[in-house]
């Protein structure tokens, strides 16, 4: 199958959505949908893969500016796939490894930059395609959710008379196993971080 990587254009916007959109709700991501293409503020590398004139692959990568500005390994200046999809009946034919790829590529060319990081949620097919193009798990945590009744129960106050409906937090497995003993999450995901240098 015939798929052209290029860069993303401002005019690719509303396509690049629905792409999202698409790819996003009929995975383990169904919940992370977006009413517009991220800005970033750091340099990025955004690409779009097209079959037949259409969008059906997206990629986006922030470069950190220095070490540890965003992505889990302090050590050096890394990049970071903050959004990669697929459309579903284009899955299983390389466009997703042909767009880290390409970004990677592009990283070398313009970036004095050798790593980049993904964080995924835990998912059998996501981690063996990641460990398939030679991504290694370096470090694991939880995405948590939390209800109102958890501020409740702990007397938590937030400023402004705010009163949370749902709360997203992170935790490490020792945290996270008190947690669910004491005040069991409403909804949990086990995060993977993963690496690969070039």
């Amino acid at each position: 199958m015939e798929t052209k990587i290029r860069q993303y254009h401002l005019s690719d916007e509303e396509e690049w959505i629905q792409c999202h959109s698409r790819s996003y709700f009929d995975s383990i991501y169904f919940d992370e949908q977006v009413k517009a293409k991220p800005r970033y503020e750091t340099p990025s590398v955004e690409l779009v893969g097209i079959h037949d004139g259409k969008i059906i692959g997206i990629l986006d990568i922030e470069i950190e500016q220095e070490h540890g500005q965003f992505c889990f390994d302090e050590t050096e200046r890394s990049g970071m796939i903050s959004v990669i999809g697929v459309l579903s009946h284009y899955r299983r034919k390389g466009i997703g490894t042909k767009l880290i790829e390409k970004g990677m590529e592009l990283i070398q060319k313009n970036y004095d930059v050798h790593r980049i990081e993904i964080w995924v949620r835990e998912d059998p097919t996501i981690k063996s395609w990641l460990e398939q193009i030679r991504f290694q798990e370096i470090h694991r945590f939880y995405e948590v959710l939390l209800t109102t009744d958890f501020f409740e129960k702990y007397h938590i106050d937030l400023p402004f008379g705010i009163m949370p409906v749902f709360l997203t937090g992170n935790l490490e497995s020792e945290g996270f196993s008190k947690l669910t003993q004491q005040h069991p999450p409403e909804r949990s995901f086990p995060i993977l971080i993963y690496e690969r240098y070039f």
